[in-house]
């Protein structure tokens, strides 16, 4: 996902700050979900 999006913002995205804030943003936003996978997962194995 995070690729992907990356590939459109640089395509789409025009204005260099707006570019750079919205890639920034992927990554956190990739992360965010990366972790709250794991989150899930490990609630889910040690019973919730």
């Amino acid at each position: 996902m995070c690729i992907g999006m990356e590939k459109i913002l640089v395509d789409y995205v025009h204005s260099p700050a707006l570019k750079f804030a919205g890639l920034i943003f992927n990554i956190f936003f990739s992360v965010f979900l990366g972790l709250t996978g794991v989150y899930a997962i490990v609630k889910l194995s040690f019973g919730a």
